[in-house]
């Protein structure tokens, strides 16, 4: 027979004919062994494809092992859970999660393959685990958001709640703006800024374009502080740059008031935690993110966190200290400030700040914010400085206008 690849049943049922005749003599040759052995794999080959035997049910499987050892529902429990869950289990109401399937196979020996439904899978390696994340915290805010269960249940399926949340994306080395980060969660952190990414990603922004992000461009943004709604106009300058502006809730040990990064798919994102609600931490953040951007940010594996109440510029970095000075010019123009300087630290009253605050066009907010940096008194003109109300802060962290 003149041997070729099996297309079909009639090639197939051929080849067997001939395969059966190869096989049935008694002393073959060389040549005819060499035929047997091209045969036999492509035939093989036909059948891997083509006739392969579908895995046995995996609650079937359960049931005959149980039958098989003797067991009782109570039995499984140990594997799956309660007794409800076991019932749901073998009833077919509740799937079974990744942390039972490793259970039933270690317990009762159930393969692998089958649990999973898949031929020659085993168990993918648990690179997440509940404990390591905040979980409760994430699961509330919605991290998970196919996942419609309750907590009990998001809990049995952590893994692979966890699993699809991160993906197969590498964690970003993160570039902190203080040395003591021994405290920070690293794992919490990174759920942040998973979150984050996603979010931004989901917005439809234009291409962005890294030349137009200049100091000038900076002192641009920091101007519109005067205004009412200047925040609104802000962001909105930003992302018609192409910046996605993201506000997300910072997690538990994650102390950070700001971030700035390229998403893995190029984006690049100012995220922002509302972690305060004075305004004028809120545009020295915003400011101190976009120096980020204007000065250090390059596309690669690379996220810079801030934490803008870290004051000590011993333990700040030369590019933190740097993106600290822009932010400061953008939002008051350093020739004022020069100008203006001595005057402004001996003012005693908040009418004298207010009344140069609209002389100058600034916001009164952000100055008095950095008289207090300047004069290290955090108790100078009491009441001058305006906070987000937590009706502007729930729209922002929903990603609508104040």
């Amino acid at each position: 027979m003149n041997w070729k690849i099996i297309k079909n049943e009639e090639d197939y049922s051929k080849a067997i004919d001939a395969l059966e005749k190869l096989v049935c003599i008694d002393a073959p040759s060389p040549k005819q062994l060499e035929e047997l052995e091209l045969a036999t794999f492509l035939v093989e080959k036909y059948e891997q494809e083509h006739h392969t035997i579908p895995l046995p049910d995996p609650i079937e499987s359960i049931k005959f092992r149980m039958e098989q050892e003797g067991l009782t529902r109570k039995d499984l429990a140990k594997y799956i859970g309660s007794a409800s869950k076991v019932s749901e289990v073998l009833s077919g109401k509740k799937p079974l999660s990744l942390a039972m399937m490793r259970a039933l196979y270690e317990g009762l020996g159930i393969p692998a393959e089958v649990l999973l439904q898949e031929v020659g899978k085993d168990f993918p390696q648990a690179v997440h685990t509940m404990n390591e994340y905040p979980f409760l915290e994430m699961f509330k805010r919605g991290y998970f958001e196919k996942f419609k269960g309750t907590l009990k249940e998001a809990k049995e399926r952590c893994e692979e709640l966890l699993s699809e949340f991160f993906g197969g994306n590498a964690t970003p080395s993160f570039v902190f703006c203080r040395q003591k980060t021994g405290s920070v969660n690293a794992n919490a952190m990174n759920a942040w800024y998973r979150r984050v990414c996603k979010r931004a990603d989901e917005k439809d922004l234009p291409e962005y374009i890294s030349a137009r992000i200049t100091k000038e461009f900076c002192e641009k943004v920091g101007a519109l502080s005067y205004y009412d709604h200047g925040f609104e106009l802000a962001i909105e300058l930003l992302e018609k740059n192409g910046i996605a502006v993201i506000f997300e809730k910072h997690l538990p040990k994650t102390y950070l008031d700001g971030a700035a990064f390229f998403t893995p798919t190029g984006r690049p994102v100012i995220a922002l935690s509302l972690r305060y609600s004075r305004m004028d931490n809120l545009w020295f953040t915003l400011l101190h993110e976009l120096g980020h951007v204007c000065l250090h940010l390059q596309k690669e594996d690379s996220c810079f966190v801030d934490d803008v109440t870290a004051v000590d510029t011993l333990e700040k970095s030369k590019v933190e200290r740097e993106a600290d000075v822009l932010a400061a010019n953008s939002l008051i123009p350093q020739k004022l400030w020069e100008r203006y300087k001595v005057k402004l630290l001996n003012m005693q009253s908040l009418e004298e700040v207010a009344l140069f605050a609209a002389e100058t066009q600034l916001d009164r907010s952000v100055l008095i914010g950095r008289l207090h940096k300047e004069t290290n008194n955090y108790k100078l003109f009491p009441g001058g400085i305006r906070n987000i109300s937590d009706s502007q802060k729930d729209r922002l962290l929903l990603g609508e206008a104040c």
